[in-house]
């Protein structure tokens, strides 16, 4: 900061604090929230008389800091989880935490709550999930031995790095005194962590130049030498055996032990030898190895899908770094290891049952998370791959808005994977448009809050291709600044007719949009000229080619700069030099895990990849985007996207598999783990093959039950449509000949019903009507199951009617009585030449819809078990309580709004209808048929074959 006076700071930081407490705030409302609150604070302070007076020059810097400062209000982390435990557990932390002297955990409580500005909501809830990993990893000061593994899976960016670090702190209070913390495979991730644990923990700057300088919670926070807390890496240099000779271990209460540390075989050879691990000398080190090895040890494993899991083939061979993490487990006598990852996939997939032996020092137990699986719920304020490419509503219009698709015609060249040798000779269309967007940003971020703005372009992995982008980028970046320094004088006659003005002037005013989205003149978008409340002609003239002058391009891998033979600037320390930076970054693999761009407004992804867990990796435009989403583009293939979308499902299923075993009380042990195979054009796998040897391929009997399924996906034909009304319409008339139909429902729905319907009717029906998807199942196979295994059940059949009355009410299959037909945004994708319907939100099926049917007592049941305050049809269908529900037919008939196609929507009035079923689990979850392909775990397969045997 260029102003120094700490009381006017203080002062300012106290009166902003004390609004920020009285008030409730959003992501939408923050930013009015904030530009009042501290204008009306530097008010305030200005008309004190006894204290330096805030000058313009310095409002701006102070500002931005404090707006991103309090940014933290708006943002919930929630300490519920969804786990699978290993049930041998005996919970100890609640019986013994009146005794815990949580002095490390307030001390860092108080630094969240006075510098970070956390809500105390917010610091409860971050403690709580701590608390329940730290109950997991076992108590260190039991004198048995302890080897604990477990796993939290949280979303790319979502604060999974500020969860460890409560993690740790309280580990300390606990009892954990060497900890160590593997961190990437780069340096600049290595730095990036180093940096965080400077700050939020050790509280030295640990930098060449100032090496115990105070910092974060050190400097912020009183008597913080609750702990001796000795790091043994710096900013610098990770672990070193020659910088670390001169340290000597204390098996104290009072001394901490901390590292970070890359995945690199060399790196923790070097640690492996400093403790005396290597049996090869047992005498040298020994003293150091009798007191380490006695020493409660936590190891975090950052990104721990990556580097960690062994990719040989052999079971009994390892790769390098997965034999390092494994001989540190083994050789310290209370071990514990937590991995952490948004892509969980490949740590799933490891082999289990792979016994250690202390007799053959090559029979080392894996890395599976045998003791637990915790998955965090996605953060309030929080934009994810579900947020962007999920199947609900809410996801369809942020996608609209956000998402550019980069259409085939433009540069085939960017459109397929690049070759080694492919020559790039300029710049595409779409990406000159993408920085065009990006310096609108820049404008925008200046006249508004300034602060970083970033901008992303990952076209391939090679480092080449890297400089010759971000080479063409410079010189069209130059070129852009020099003609528009030019053109700034002409007349507004003499523009009229100036390209790069007329694109400049459409983003500003219009905004920027994928060409199959019909833009419409009588809606309000939210543009930079309404945000900034700033014309373009005063953007033209007095900001843009200000704004250019501060763009810095910098490419970002492995080579470090431009120039291989020297080094650049780590990404950290740029942010740390410019407080308001504005970057666009070319680079792939070190752009693409674990590493943070601030303020990443802009994207430009077109590389194409083979995996699930590196194509979300790459999605660094996830997070807390905050005031940012407003203004947020991201160009993407749309390959890519449907890439993208497969990712969602993929998390989607992960996270409702933990939760099925947990309702069943499974244990990470008994994980069988299945991921559906992505469609064959795509050549998608859910991780890299070498990740991948412990999986096995199979078609499998999948269970209906406990799935709600709908028909996702029908076809843009009228003449079909027509038909399917006609079906419906057979169907539910043919039941009200044989059935009594209620005159009322219970509840506030005016739904038409019909019970004690025979399965073979139902199943019929769904064979015969037109949808071409029912999730990841064909119709013939539904329409199977059901009369093979469903033939003695008897169905509910509901035609739903929406509650809301302001939307029209249909009859549309004849029945003399009409229902209020579902609103539905609806989309046209084509794939393979034909064109198919898909629902906003995935389909027509809302969240309840199934606990219609319910009777009160059934559902304060379910209600009870589940420990929620609203069922969902989820909820139904688990049937956690194994109650004797019925399984449910939902009809829908759908007034259809086609919001990004121009397609007229009276054409299709009174004619679209859907359906979706919902099968309980009421007693057998192997109760299979239906088949699909699947990549499964050993547990899974160890479980089938178990099956097979009738051993099951």
């Amino acid at each position: 900061m260029a102003y120094n006076n700490y009381y006017t700071l203080k002062i300012l930081d106290g009166i902003i604090g004390a609004k920020f407490e009285k008030i409730d705030v959003t992501m939408d409302t923050y930013p009015k929230e904030f530009n009042d609150i501290f204008d009306e604070a530097v008010k305030f302070i200005n008309q004190m008389k006894d204290i330096p007076i805030v000058s313009k020059e310095e409002e701006n810097e102070i500002k931005q800091d404090y707006f991103n400062k309090y940014l933290s209000k708006c943002t919930y982390q929630s300490p519920d989880i969804v786990s699978l435990v290993d049930h041998e557990h005996e919970e100890w932390l609640e019986k013994k935490n009146s005794s815990i002297k949580w002095r490390q955990w307030e001390k860092y409580s108080a630094f969240l709550e006075t510098e970070k500005k956390f809500s105390k909501k917010n610091i409860e809830a971050i403690g709580k999930l701590a608390d329940k990993i730290i109950d997991r990893l076992e108590d260190p000061e039991k004198e048995n031995y302890i080897h604990v593994k477990g796993l939290l899976m949280g979303e790319v960016q979502s604060g999974k790095t500020g969860s460890f670090m409560a993690v740790l702190h309280k580990a300390v209070d606990v009892g954990w005194r060497f900890l160590i913390v593997l961190s990437g495979v780069t340096d600049d991730l290595r730095h990036q962590t180093q940096q965080r644990i400077n700050f939020d923990f050790i509280g030295y700057t640990l930098s060449a130049l100032s090496d115990h300088q105070n910092c974060g919670i050190r400097e912020k926070i009183l008597n913080y030498d609750i702990f001796d807390i000795e790091p043994l890496t710096d900013l610098g240099s990770d672990f070193n055996k020659e910088n670390c000779s001169g340290k000597i271990l204390k098996n104290d209460s009072k001394k901490v032990y901390i590292l970070v540390c890359k995945k690199n075989a060399s790196i923790l050879k070097n640690l492996l030898t400093w403790l005396g691990v290597e049996k090869s000398t047992p005498t040298k080190f020994q003293d150091r190895r009798e007191i380490a090895k006695k020493m409660p040890c936590l190891i975090i494993d950052d990104e721990a899908d990556q580097a960690s899991p062994n990719t040989k083939e052999n079971i009994d061979e390892y790769t390098a770094v997965n034999r390092a993490i494994r001989n540190l487990l083994r050789f310290f006598e209370k071990s514990a290891y937590l991995a952490v990852t948004a892509t969980p996939y490949a740590n799933i997939f490891i082999n289990p049952f792979f016994p250690e032996s202390a007799e053959n020092e090559n029979r080392l137990q894996d890395l599976f998370p045998k003791n637990f699986i915790f998955v965090k719920p996605t953060p309030i304020g929080y934009t994810g791959v579900n947020e962007l490419f999920g199947s609900n509503q809410k996801s369809l219009e942020l996608n609209q808005k956000v998402i550019i698709t980069i259409e085939q015609n433009d540069e085939e060249l960017f459109r397929k994977p690049l070759k080694k040798d492919d020559h790039i000779d300029k710049l595409p269309r779409s990406l000159v448009t993408a920085l065009r967007y990006f310096f609108c940003c820049c404008v925008y971020k200046e006249i508004t809050v300034d602060s970083h703005v970033s901008m992303l372009t990952h076209i391939d992995f090679r480092k080449e291709h890297h400089h010759t982008i971000a080479e063409l980028i410079d010189e069209f970046y130059n070129d852009e600044l020099n003609s528009i320094t030019l053109e700034q004088g002409l007349s507004g006659n003499e523009l009229q007719f100036n390209d790069r003005y007329n694109e400049y002037r459409y983003i500003w005013e219009h905004g920027c949009f994928s060409k199959n989205i019909v833009y419409d003149p009588n809606t309000e978008y939210e543009t930079f000229r309404s945000l900034s409340k700033t014309d373009f002609s005063t953007v033209w003239k007095s900001y843009l080619c200000n704004t250019l002058k501060k763009v810095r391009i910098e490419t970002i891998n492995s080579d470090r700069s431009r120039n291989s033979s020297s080094k650049a600037e780590k990404l950290a320390n740029i942010y740390e030099k410019c407080p308001n930076s504005k970057l666009i970054l070319v680079g792939g693999n070190a752009l693409s895990r674990g590493i943070t761009i601030e303020g990443l407004c802009v994207t430009y992804l077109t590389r194409s990849c083979g995996a699930i867990d590196t194509l979300l990796q790459m999605g660094r435009f996830f997070g807390y985007k905050g005031y940012d989403i407003k203004i947020m583009k991201i160009w993407l293939t749309q390959n890519i996207q449907e890439m993208f979308e497969e990712a969602a499902i993929a998390q989607q299923e992960f996270v409702e598999q933990v939760k099925i075993m947990n309702d069943h009380n499974e244990t990470p042990s008994t994980f069988g783990f299945r991921i559906h195979k992505a469609p064959a054009y795509l050549k998608l796998r859910i991780a890299a093959r070498n990740k991948m040897y412990h999986s096995t391929t199979v078609t499998l009997n999948v269970n209906i039950a406990g799935h709600p399924l709908q028909s996702s996906k029908l076809p843009l034909d009228i003449e079909m449509l027509k038909k399917n009304k006609e079906i419906v319409s057979s169907f539910v008339n043919d039941l009200s000949k044989n059935h009594v139909m209620p005159q009322n429902t219970p509840g506030k729905y005016e739904d038409i019903v019909w019970t004690n319907v025979d399965s073979n009717k139902i199943a019929k029906l769904i064979a015969d009507f037109n949808a071409f998807g029912w999730g990841d199942i064909n119709k013939e196979s539904i329409a199977s199951y059901i009369n093979d295994k469903l033939a003695n059940e008897k169905w509910i059949v509901s035609v739903i009617s929406n509650k809301k009355e302001k939307h029209d009410k249909y009859d549309l299959f004849n029945l003399k009585q009409k229902v209020v037909a579902v609103p539905s945004k609806v989309y046209v994708k084509q794939i393979e030449n034909i064109r198919y319907i898909y629902f906003s939100n995935g389909s027509l099926m809302r969240g309840s819809d199934l606990t219609r049917r319910l009777t009160n007592q059934e559902k304060n049941q379910l209600l009870e078990n589940s420990g929620k305050e609203q069922l969902d049809n989820g909820d139904v269908v688990r049937n956690r309580c194994n109650l004797n529900l019925h399984p449910q037919l939902l009809i829908y008939s759908v007034q259809p709004d086609f919001f990004k196609d121009e397609i007229t929507n009276k054409d299709y009035a009174d004619l679209v209808c859907g359906l979706a079923i919902g099968v309980p689990c009421n007693h057998d979850l192997q109760k299979t048929e239906v088949k699909l392909k699947y990549d499964v775990n050993d547990i899974y397969m160890h479980l089938l074959n178990l099956n097979s045997e009738g051993e099951y």
